[in-house]
């Protein structure tokens, strides 16, 4: 679960792909664009 301000920061919606990305006890998530600059 993540906070409503987390959500609206990252203009999460139904029809967009977002990633979870799990590294020890914390969890990020991230969208494609964000995705794809990091790993550029």
């Amino acid at each position: 679960m993540i906070t409503k301000e987390s959500a609206e920061s990252l203009a999460l919606s139904e029809e967009k792909k977002a990633y979870a990305i799990i590294k020890a006890n914390d969890l990020m998530l991230g969208v494609e664009s964000i995705i794809n600059l990091l790993s550029s």
